[in-house]
């Protein structure tokens, strides 16, 4: 489905842009075609495609997978096949894998290898389009855009997590990898893959620039070059299929800033495009070779040098760095518009390709999921297809319902996964482990944030994106939701705490995450902590006491920050109240977006009675102009959204897993202090709760939970099952 979904994504675009700019424009474009630059485009990305082989080859080599050039460079052209058709990333580690298993080399291995040749590329990439975007508009203009993105923030969070994180537990495993990866040899295998993607780089960078002359642009050479850096950077994003349309609306932005035609923008970048699709099509007939004497020579090799093991290298990578990145949003601007991306969005998807190649090739999954939890997933899954066929027949392509909701179900899977990695590697103690680097996170984003928007009252600092005191998710109440999730399974692993004890750090860290709660300032985050914290003082008498200091020292720092400031400088109070770095109440029980709320709700549940049985389809509801300003508002009730637009059959198969869960364990989950099980039981009641006034049924975290809460432990001793 995600396949088919980026294919239909990517033609949808190339089509759209063929309408926008003309696409006779575009064929006038080629009618005096320079047929030498051409040539010289073809040439560059020849070559490009022979440094992006031996760049697998040294990350291969560099994670004990060292196989022969000949399979390297067949891999390499099944993979970039592949991607002729899915979407980049997916079909990059697909079409690679048909090959390197015969070679004994794990899926897991290959994701692991192909996630870190992402991230070099990744880091490459943007330091060159940051470069890029200097050379094109100026370095006012940068420097603008990234004070609307956390960018720099997260390069000081994550690390504080990270020792945050390590100061909770013992950390051995990560430990050890953290050494391993800024060990000398590892930071020199560092750079040399970041120079060869370096080189890849300038060889597209140059295509570009030949690409433009062909179809008569004369441009100053490194401008040229700095707008292709951005347009190359744009591509290699793994949301399309083999760039295409991406490619096309960043090369109409980045050449259009130095006064390029979008027609002329758009046939150098297709021209590039076409260029690198020959030259891959021209090592297709590699593919029908054999190499059974390799074959041989690798199998022998592998007793005398075992591989790591990969499987659980990749839970762990993926659900840490997941768990750090997963608070920061990013407001991308896009045809006229904003987009949100999560920085944790590409590391899901790594891990749902994991899954996927682990069932396409070994024919079994790589984590043992509970079966209804599984069960419940697939149905899920079905519902969602069926409701999107059902709104297109009903009213049209809705590029919500697609974007929001079916590709973004996908991304929410690859959450889950996350999670369920981690425990299928570590056990009980993974998901532990998971919980604290959550936690930790969640601590140090409140801390760093404040310290940002007291900074920012004065001047000190540019990043502002709200007065709201929202993290960096982009809303405050997506914020609440995600320091709920941190709050239950900091009152789910208070017990642990409690035992071992070490419970001053841990009832610190609680304190935090309450005055986080309160500093967000959403109602019915504030109604849901209160449920869970009057929930846990009555069934949990052991942890009263913990509890109570954790109130209490949220209570002090909470008094603290406003009684400081109104007492030294009421003015200075003002001032840090306006900018968000003070909670206001009354700011939000005055709030205009109310009555718009209510007006979603009421609108949702009238469609809901128009179609009770399957609902109006997905993306009903987001087509009805509702805002005051004209514009269509998303409905903000997870239970009405449901049943407006997926119907009554659509609300019993999302309500049916809790429900059993209810029924299953009635009798023995009201007297379970496991971690899991206090997770799980905080986790659905807060919300129920919190998802009756907002719409937080694709909530990254709360995916993210689910999936390390419902993995099996299977196969280990009972020391790592909680």
């Amino acid at each position: 489905m995600k396949r088919l979904l980026s294919l239909f994504g990517t033609v949808l675009a190339i089509f759209a842009i063929a309408w926008w700019v003309g696409l006779d424009k575009i064929v006038e474009g080629y009618a005096d075609l320079d047929w030498r630059w051409t040539g010289a485009v073809l040439a560059l990305m020849a070559v490009n495609l022979v440094a992006v082989i031996f760049r697998l080859h040294r990350v291969l080599a560099h994670f004990g997978c060292a196989v022969p050039w000949a399979v390297t460079v067949r891999a390499s052209v099944s993979g970039f096949v592949s991607s002729l058709f899915v979407f980049n990333l997916f079909g990059s580690i697909l079409g690679r894998q048909l090959v390197l298993r015969r070679h004994n080399v794990p899926a897991p291995a290959l994701v692991v290898a192909s996630g870190y040749e992402r991230f070099v590329m990744a880091l490459v990439g943007l330091a060159a389009a940051a470069a890029g975007f200097v050379a094109v508009f100026g370095r006012d203009t940068v420097a603008e855009a990234l004070a609307r993105t956390p960018l720099v923030q997260a390069a000081i969070v994550v690390p504080l997590a990270l020792a945050l994180s390590f100061a909770m537990a013992g950390a051995r495993h990560e430990a050890a990898l953290l050494r391993k990866l800024v060990s000398g040899p590892a930071l020199a295998r560092f750079a040399g893959v970041a120079a060869i993607s370096f080189g890849a780089n300038l060889l597209v960078f140059a295509a570009y620039v030949a690409a433009l002359d062909a179809v008569g642009v004369d441009l100053p050479f490194w401008q040229a070059m700095g707008a292709a850096a951005i347009v190359t950077f744009a591509a290699s994003l793994p949301i399309s299929v083999n760039g295409w349309g991406v490619r096309e609306v960043a090369a109409i932005y980045a050449f259009g800033a130095l006064g390029v035609s979008s027609h002329d923008a758009v046939a150098a970048s297709v021209l590039v495009g076409l260029c690198a699709t020959l030259v891959v099509l021209a090592t297709a007939p590699l593919l029908a070779r054999r190499a059974p004497e390799a074959v041989a020579t690798v199998r022998a090799s592998v007793p005398d040098n075992p591989l790591p093991d990969f499987d659980r290298l990749a839970g762990l990578l993926l659900a840490h760095l997941t768990a750090f990145f997963l608070f920061f949003q990013i407001q991308a601007a896009v045809a006229g518009g904003w987009i949100s991306l999560n920085l944790a969005d590409p590391l899901a998807v790594l891990a749902l390709c994991l899954v996927l190649a682990q069932l396409a090739f070994a024919r079994r999954l790589p984590v043992a999921l509970a079966k209804p939890f599984a069960l419940w997933l697939g149905a899920l899954s079905v519902l969602f297809v069926f409701a999107f066929v059902r709104g297109y027949f009903s009213f049209g392509f809705s590029s919500w319902a697609f974007g929001n909701r079916l590709v973004g179900w996908m991304v929410l899977l690859g959450y889950a996964a996350c999670g369920a990695l981690m425990v299928a590697s570590f056990g009980g103690q993974g998901r532990r482990r998971l919980a604290e680097s959550l936690i930790a996170t969640a601590v140090v984003v409140v801390a760093v944030y404040s310290a940002e928007r007291t900074l920012l009252s004065f001047g000190v600092t540019s990043y502002v994106m709200s007065t709201n005191f929202q993290g960096y998710s982009g809303n405050r109440n997506t914020f609440s939701f995600q320091l709920l999730v941190c709050i239950c399974f900091a009152l789910a692993y208070a017990g642990v705490r409690l035992r071992a004890g070490t419970s001053g750090l841990w009832c610190a860290i609680l304190g935090v995450l309450l005055l986080g709660m309160w500093q967000a300032g959403s109602i019915a985050g504030l109604a849901a902590m209160t449920m869970l914290l009057a929930f846990a003082l009555w069934r949990w008498p052991a942890r009263r006491v913990l509890l109570l200091q954790a109130g209490a020292i949220a209570l002090v720092l909470a008094f603290v920050w406003w009684a400081i400031p109104n007492w030294l400088s009421p003015p200075v109070a003002r001032l840090l109240a306006e900018n968000g770095a003070i909670f206001d109440p009354s700011e939000v029980l005055a709030g205009s977006s109310t009555a718009e709320r209510w007006n979603t709700i009421r609108a949702g549940l009238a469609m809901w009675a128009d179609n009770l049985l399957l609902g109006g389809g997905l993306g009903a509801i987001v087509r009805l102009n509702l805002g005051a300003s004209g514009a269509a508002l998303v409905l903000h009730s997870t239970p009405v959204w449901i049943l407006a637009e997926l119907g009554l059959v659509g609300a019993l198969v999302a309500a049916s897993l809790p429900l059993w869960l209810a029924w299953r364990h009635r009798a023995t989950w009201a007297k379970s202090s496991a971690p899991a099980h206090v997770a799980i039981l905080l986790l659905v009641a807060f919300f129920a709760v919190f998802s009756t006034v907002h719409d937080v049924a694709f909530q990254r975290i709360w995916w993210l939970a689910l999936g390390a809460l419902a993995a099996r432990v299977v196969g280990m001793p009972a020391a790592r099952r909680e």
